[in-house]
């Protein structure tokens, strides 16, 4: 069966941990794909699951957190806290 490209919402998807690869989605690397996108960069389409275990969930981001993060609001840090800690929104 061949994947399918459909617009969703970005605030109906979620990162469960449990798929994604990575340890943690970066702000810095969100930061630099935001300025090469308003230089006219584009990106792939985000990947997501939308069942787990055969339940119907929300959408669950496979691959593209860091570009679902382009299109969040923007979240602040304090000028306090350390380099391995992240931003919260």
């Amino acid at each position: 069966m061949m994947a399918r490209t459909t617009k969703i919402k970005v605030a109906d998807t979620v990162l469960d941990e449990r798929f994604y690869p990575r340890a943690s989605v970066n702000d810095r690397v969100i930061a630099d794909m935001v300025r090469l996108a308003e230089g006219g960069s584009i990106f792939p389409p985000i990947v997501v699951a939308r069942t787990v275990a055969g339940e119907p969930v929300k959408p669950i981001i496979v691959d593209g957190a860091h570009r679902v993060g382009m299109h969040k609001p923007k979240r602040t840090c304090s000028r306090t806290r350390s380099a391995s800690t992240p931003c919260t929104g």
